[in-house]
């Protein structure tokens, strides 16, 4: 009987003798693979999680109010408003933008908003990103929707945003559908296909539709390595801006290729970020390729890596505590004519004494900030102000092509009982702006005001397009109904005792017009105060004591600035102005202007900045200075040339 070999027998079908010799390795278990379903479901609950964390982190930290009053746009409901949209390339993407904007009526609103905007960002990165390169790229393409929301929050509509995630989006579907088919053909098909499709895309999309050919180019040269595909989307991104042109008539260069892309006109920082969003992507893109080579040719090391990670989450941090900082900043003019549109003047004045800005947007809101707290003729003073009072009513044609302006004119010339002008700018406003809330009330307002009911209805019913604004509409029109001349609203019956009662033609000065004010409301006490300021910033001393008889009309005792201007008019002419007695004049006030007098006796010989410097803190916030500089301590640092002393207004 044959002895049978240890380890012999039949092999198994299919199988292999192990050779002698060499170790068997036992075979491991298998453990059921995970269904696909868990892990898109752990996805999900991630992404839902974060979306729960951002908003809760957003909704203390974002003003929705200021961005409304900030970026106003348009939106009514129906296809008459979007026809308007409809002729010029880009109109659907404004029209979008415009709808999103009016989230910001409601701060719930807003909040969910940005944060689905910001989640779209970061989906649509991570995804561009992660077809160049293999990896997660979950914290890399964070920092797009930072970048995002700080622009969003103060210094960027979203116009300038929804076409570029638009485009980025189209790319991040060509891609995906590019790599999809495995056969040849199926593939160029798609690419045919896509290159048809961007026409329409470049119509609704204005310069959104740069990126999504400069991200398809940078795949087909870089992933797919077909540059004669790279070389259509180029070729398409050339050719097809300048051919819809002649369909959609566009000018110059500018509107056919980048309308929708912000110019670069705010500060360094803010041109950083702006660049950075927009080059954030194809950049991105194209460093995570050359970093994909680098490191298939050379294992980086771990220190490099953790370094490159400790690098990218200081970015992150510096980003959230930019977010966080712009945020929390009330400073500026900007931020007060927020805070005066929402009727908190107090807080705007704040805001306005923070930068040292001594341009008209910024005095003009001073004395209309300091106007509604009845502090001018206290405190104008204090805040930054040069030998002009072009400032107070805002008159230079400069300024008229600015929106914002005209409504700025149509508030003051309201207050100051010039209802035809202050609907002038409505107009102009409604022209410029567009049928924003605050633009529709105003018309309707003016309107009611000039015994026209029946059109301030047609403003009041669109209204009622406009999405969250029914119901205040509806309100309107009860009003309306029950009083056409809606004498209980309390803006109404302020007015129209101030109303002019005649008509004037002509290009008038400040004075007169603020005369013309005060003629036909002699208890006008804006337009009285506005002619006195005026006759203080251009150092009229005539029309200063023209005028002084008539304080004791509004001021039961003299306003510090007006003590200061009378104890200068007597330096000048030897007796205060008429109407005004010396015991008007507090003491300390008189024994405060003896010691300016003394130090400036001391120093008006010498250089202009010698004075400024002995003057200046203990005096710049005087009448008595400003007099003899032309301009307040107050503001932008001493200037020799726009400081130097006036002779004229030196005191004896």
């Amino acid at each position: 009987m044959k002895q049978r070999k240890p380890g012999g027998g039949k092999r198994a079908r299919g199988g292999r003798q192990p050779a002698r010799g060499t170790p068997v390795r036992p075979v491991e278990p298998r453990l059921p693979a995970p269904e696909a379903g868990a892990g898109q479901g752990r996805t999900a609950w991630r992404i839902l999680l974060a979306a729960a964390l951002l908003y809760g982190g957003l909704w203390p930290l974002v003003n929705v109010a200021f961005l409304a009053h900030r970026f106003p746009a348009p939106f009514l409901t129906g296809m008459a408003f979007y026809r308007r949209y409809s002729t010029i390339v880009g109109g659907p993407a404004e029209y979008s933008a415009n709808f999103f904007s009016q989230t910001y009526s409601r701060h719930w609103a807003g909040v969910l908003a940005l944060t689905l905007l910001a989640l779209a960002a970061w989906a649509i990165a991570r995804g561009l990103l992660r077809r160049f390169s293999p990896g997660s790229h979950n914290w890399p393409a964070a920092a797009f929707p930072l970048i995002l929301l700080i622009l969003a929050s103060r210094h960027l509509s979203v116009t300038y945003i929804l076409p570029m995630l638009g485009g980025l989006a189209a790319a991040w579907s060509y891609m995906a559908l590019r790599e999809k088919p495995h056969n040849r053909w199926a593939q160029s098909t798609v690419a045919v296909l896509f290159l048809f499709v961007s026409i329409p895309l470049y119509y609704c999309l204005a310069s959104g539709f740069l990126y999504l050919c400069l991200m398809c180019a940078l795949f087909e040269m870089l992933i797919r390595r077909q540059p004669l595909w790279s070389l259509a989307w180029i070729a398409f991104g050339a050719a097809v801006p300048y051919g819809v042109s002649y369909l959609y008539y566009e000018p110059d260069i500018a509107a056919r290729y980048l309308r929708w892309l912000a110019p670069p006109e705010f500060d360094a920082v803010t041109n950083v970020l702006l660049a950075a969003m927009y080059l954030f992507v194809p950049a991105g893109a194209a460093a995570a390729f050359l970093l994909r080579g680098f490191s298939a040719r050379a294992r980086l090391g771990l220190h490099f890596r953790r370094a490159a990670q400790a690098a990218g989450f200081a970015v992150l941090a510096l980003l959230v505590w930019r977010l966080v900082a712009l945020n929390l900043d009330k400073s500026g003019w900007i931020y007060a004519d927020y805070l005066l549109d929402d009727g908190r003047p107090q807080e705007a004045l704040a805001s306005l004494a923070q930068p040292p800005d001594d341009s008209d947007p910024v005095r003009f809101l001073t004395f209309y900030a300091l106007a509604r707290t009845g502090r001018l003729h206290w405190e104008m003073f204090r805040y930054p102000q040069r030998a002009s009072s072009d400032a107070l009513l805002l008159r230079d044609t400069v300024w008229d092509t600015y929106s914002t302006v005209a409504d700025w004119r149509s508030d003051l010339y309201l207050e100051l009982g010039r209802v035809n002008e202050s609907q002038r700018w409505a107009h102009e406003a409604l022209a410029m702006e567009g049928e924003t809330p605050r633009v529709l009330e105003r018309v309707a307002l003016v309107n009611i005001l000039n015994g026209n009911p029946d059109t301030a209805r047609t403003f009041v019913r669109a209204l009622a397009k406009v999405p969250f604004r029914a119901a205040r509409a509806r309100q309107y029109l009860s009003a309306l109904d029950r009083d056409p001349s809606l004498r209980t609203d309390p803006l109404v019956a302020r007015t129209r005792p101030l109303m002019l009662t005649r008509n004037y033609v002509g290009d008038f000065t400040t004075e007169q017009i603020l005369d013309q004010s005060l003629e036909a409301s002699p208890s006008n006490r804006m337009a009285f105060e506005y002619l006195l300021a005026h006759y203080l910033l251009t150092f009229d001393m005539e029309g200063f004591a023209r005028l002084a008889p008539r304080l004791k009309d509004f001021y039961p005792h003299l306003p510090a600035h007006i003590e200061e201007a009378s104890l200068g008019f007597r330096n000048l002419h030897g007796s205060l102005p008429p109407g005004i007695d010396e015991s008007a004049i507090l003491p300390q006030t008189q024994a405060r202007f003896q010691r300016f007098v003394q130090i400036w006796t001391r120093v008006q010989n010498g250089p202009a900045e010698e004075a400024w410097k002995a003057l200046a803190p203990g005096f710049g916030g005087t009448y008595w200075f400003f007099y003899i500089f032309g301009r307040t301590a107050a503001g932008p640092p001493f200037d020799a040339r726009a400081a130097a002393p006036k002779g004229a207004g030196s005191p004896r």
